[in-house]
């Protein structure tokens, strides 16, 4: 009865309604909290976070190694949250408009402001091309959910990066990201098409499997200069993943 009552007096519907408010709610932590920049997010590990950015040979995937980094001053702090910038907004609208419709409704100004804007201005607090601060780490190589990206569980990756591991995230080509280089937006599929996801999570498995090979070859780390020269991963290769890339985990596996 609200719902119908609300859409004959408004226009609009009672979750148009509830996005509203969460918007409310969102510029009011916004105001009083501050912009979501990573900073209350502590590592619990001895190390500060390098990162280093790199593409796949064999399937052209674009990913980020979180690592434990010398406390030597090497490396520049902060990369963006975004990593396609202006490309990734367009990713991000079209997993909006397919899979929460109604909040298209609220219109480019309201979208633009309370959710893509904050995202430009997001930095993560990892060193960028900073000097390894071990010379053997245990590797993890970690599969992004459904309409994420490889940047998107940053917190989880540097927690474990502090405490001495080597994260390898990708960014799939499947689609399924909200954005890669390989395949533009989000494919904007049923979000359980069955069919549209299992041939996603066999292209993701491969992706997966081809990324752990070249990372662990002997020759990989040596190529990012002579402070790698001696740095090796060793112990038992760890895949992990959210979500969709939990399922891509265990295929891969």
């Amino acid at each position: 009865m609200l719902h119908v009552l609300l859409y004959s007096f408004t226009g609009f519907s009672f979750f148009i309604w509830l996005h509203l408010a969460a918007l409310g709610v969102s510029l009011i932590c916004w105001k009083v909290f501050g912009l979501s920049d990573y900073s209350k997010f502590k590592q619990s590990g001895p190390f500060r976070v390098g990162v280093r950015e790199f593409r796949t040979d064999e399937y052209s995937n674009d990913c980020t190694i979180y690592y434990p980094a010398a406390s030597d001053g090497s490396g520049k702090i902060g990369i963006p949250y975004l990593a396609y910038g202006a490309n990734q907004i367009k990713g991000l609208r079209a997993v909006i408009e397919c899979s929460k419709p109604d909040l298209i409704k609220l219109g480019d100004f309201l979208l633009n402001y309370f959710v893509f804007k904050p995202l430009t201005l997001v930095t993560i607090p990892a060193y960028k091309n900073a000097n390894p601060a071990l010379n053997t780490m245990q590797p993890v190589f970690f599969s992004h959910g459904l309409t994420a990206n490889r940047r998107h569980y940053s917190a989880l990756c540097m927690e474990l990066a502090s405490c001495g591991y080597c994260v390898v995230a990708l960014t799939h080509n499947d689609g399924s990201a909200d954005y890669s280089s390989q395949c533009g937006t989000y494919d904007k599929a049923e979000m359980y098409d069955y069919w549209v996801r299992n041939f996603g999570c066999k292209v993701r498995s491969k992706e997966l499997r081809s990324c752990v090979k070249e990372v662990t070859s002997a020759p990989f780390l040596k190529a990012f200069g002579t402070e790698w020269k001696n740095v090796k991963l060793s112990g038992e290769v760890v895949l992990m993943g959210h979500s969709f890339g939990g399922i891509t985990a265990l295929t891969a596996a």
